[in-house]
């Protein structure tokens, strides 16, 4: 038994509330941060009794910072333990945080455990996680409950969300141009998934390496040395051309994309130049009935008078 459940079980304290599984998974990941200056941020105050939890087992130099919905939970400050209260999936909340908090070695969400608060919490605060530090978000069950936002397979989960984690860190590896090298690859060290518990170890990460040491066994090896070296070769030409022609087929999709949105655009034009020519149809046809009309009205006795009756006032007139 570790000393975070030595603690945990002789708690006469604040109210602890946790699955028993996860204080193996606390200490193996967090021990190497025991004595240290280390800064811990807890999502999820609850009683408080965890937050003094973190502070025994880290040691006087430890900071440690809790943040809860609940304004109640303000009161439970005391010597290295300070709360902020807000709300988890308020993402500018959460943004605001990297000017009160110095820095974050450890970042635990046991919040208030939706999807929506996961994901949020991840993408605004993983990135100001040390680049040495852990992520661990606990009760992940959760992602199966309906009330929670979760559900089997459900896309939006934060179990579906986080596989593209998996993802992420092998892009190294890829030839598909829809998985590059993300900011991700190269932060994080290992995924470690466990019953409910996500843990993710940040390391700087550079390109994979693979090297060959000792002297062949076997005296054809000289050859095949040979010839894994024109196969690696030859294999690295295929993976270029493999992501040449990938890119060539998303240039030639975002063509024919935009080829398809002329012609629509022309059909469109070809419609209103009809319907344009239609109405000057109309026009005209409306202009040679008037012009009939007209001349048969000229023709007409009223206005051969009429006519006359206009020469014979200006005649009158000019007298």
């Amino acid at each position: 038994m570790n000393d975070l459940e030595k603690y945990f079980r002789g708690n006469e304290g604040r109210l602890i509330d946790k699955w028993i599984h996860y204080f193996d998974i606390y200490d193996k990941h967090f021990s190497r941060f025991r004595s240290t200056d280390v800064y811990i941020v807890e999502l999820g105050v609850y009683h408080g009794g965890s937050l003094q939890m973190w502070k025994n087992y880290f040691g006087p130099q430890a900071k440690v910072f809790g943040i809860d919905i609940n304004p109640a939970c303000k009161e439970l400050e005391e010597d290295q333990v300070e709360i902020f209260i807000g709300d988890q999936e308020d993402r500018g909340f959460l943004r605001s945080l990297k000017e009160k908090i110095p820095k974050i070695d450890i970042l635990l969400d046991d919040g208030g455990h939706t999807m929506k608060q996961q994901i949020a919490t991840f993408e605004e605060l993983f990135p100001l996680i040390d680049k040495n530090g852990v992520y661990l978000c606990e009760d992940m069950h959760t992602s199966y409950w309906w009330e929670y936002g979760g559900g089997y397979k459900k896309n939006d989960s934060f179990v579906e969300y986080s596989k593209n984690f998996i993802d992420k860190l092998n892009a190294w590896h890829s030839f598909d141009t829809r998985l590059g090298i993300s900011d991700f690859t190269r932060a994080a060290h290992s995924l470690t998934y466990y019953d409910s518990v996500l843990v993710i170890e940040k390391r700087p990460i550079g390109k994979p390496v693979t090297l060959k040491t000792g002297v062949p066994s076997f005296p054809e090896a000289q050859l095949l040395e040979s010839e894994d070296s024109s196969q690696e070769q030859a294999a690295k030409t295929i993976r270029d051309l493999h992501r040449q022609l990938q890119q060539s087929q998303s240039e030639l999709r975002k063509s024919r994309s935009e080829v398809e949105q002329l012609q629509s655009e022309s059909e469109e034009n070809s419609i209103e130049l009809m319907e344009m020519q239609k109405l000057l149809e109309q026009s005209h046809e409306v202009w040679g009935r008037s012009q009939v009309i007209i001349k048969a009205m000229e023709s007409s006795k009223f206005w051969k008078l009429r006519k006359l009756w206009m020469k014979f006032k200006k005649i009158f007139v000019f007298k």
